[in-house]
């Protein structure tokens, strides 16, 4: 079935209920025709998801499309082979909320129509686009690319470049790196060049360490402590099997570090802090609330920063 216009415009506007009406096929809003399929699409080939990836109101749209997931929509749905789908309109619109839940929900982060979509989000279509955005639009971008590199998105790619001379556009070679700098150039705001500059470096960074985001935050853990790793996936399954019980409640920032919903890289930079040469007994001390150990964590951790 063909995407009604009025359901074309709940999709692009974020309304959730209006979408549910023609889902079900409410026989006001839509007489005789019956229930919507949500795989649906416009004249131009649009289905609901990447409409919803163009809602002005970021927040009504991150709505639909939790919405749309949840009922099993595709989420690399596309008019064809070789056409955009809702992560490529989401990294153009520097919606990073958006990006951030299409690749949790696995969006391809490899599908290169006209750039991948981390050159999408970092500018590289800019001067095609004639686009020029502030620097709010600058740090979502950012975040952007920190979600699609997190999610595995190649730091090399090819990019359409429109201005090249002859009658068809061709296919240029590029980096990230080569994206923010070209862009860096272009800019003179002091605001604007501070977050195109941290993209920059965390593009470089993550090439430094070897290429991936596994391994640029595994740079930062001096000794793995496999042990309390494998402790907290069986504390997150519900497999462990031995309790151990302090004298005192169990301290919060330890009930954090074994809950399942912390990511597993800041639990990695956390345990950067236990040395692990120090011994079982040092750690169950530290759990017990023994002084020494906690003095000697503190000692290794260093001053507190100063609040600005």
């Amino acid at each position: 079935m063909v995407l009604p216009i009025l359901a074309s415009a709940h999709a692009r506007d974020g309304n959730v209920a209006g979408v549910q009406r023609y889902l079900v096929g409410d026989p006001v809003s839509y007489p005789g025709q019956g229930p919507g399929d949500i795989h649906d699409v416009n004249g131009d080939g649009w289905g609901l998801l990447r409409l919803a990836a163009t809602c002005v109101n970021e927040t009504r749209g991150v709505r639909l499309m939790r919405f749309l997931l949840s009922r099993g929509v595709d989420v690399d749905q596309c008019a064809r082979p070789g056409t955009a789908t809702a992560l490529h309109n989401a990294c153009l619109g520097h919606r990073s909320t958006a990006v951030e839940l299409l690749v949790s929900h696995g969006a391809n982060v490899h599908n290169n129509i006209w750039a991948p979509p981390a050159f999408m989000a970092a500018g590289a279509l800019d001067s095609d686009l004639h686009e020029s955005p502030p620097a709010e639009a600058l740090w979502q971008r950012y975040k952007c690319v920190l979600h699609l590199v997190r999610a595995g998105a190649r730091l090399d790619g090819t990019v359409i470049n429109f201005d090249a001379q002859g009658p068809e556009p061709r296919d240029v070679q590029m980096s990230l790196e080569q994206v923010f700098e070209k862009l860096m150039g272009e800019r003179e705001d002091s605001e604007e060049l501070r977050y195109l500059e941290l993209s920059h470096e965390l593009v470089r960074a993550v090439r430094a360490a070897g290429g991936t985001w596994r391994q640029y935050v595994r740079q930062y853990v001096l000794a793995t402590p496999k042990e309390l790793l494998r402790l907290r996936s069986q504390v997150a399954r519900g497999k462990a099997r031995a309790k151990v019980r302090a004298r005192a409640k169990t301290p919060r920032e330890l009930q954090w570090l074994m809950s399942p919903n912390l990511p597993n890289e800041l639990c990695w930079r956390v345990l950067e802090y236990w040395n692990p040469r120090s011994g079982e007994a040092h750690f169950e001390g530290l759990l017990r609330g023994n002084p020494d150990a906690q003095r000697e964590v503190a000692v290794a951790a260093g001053p507190a920063p100063a609040l600005p």
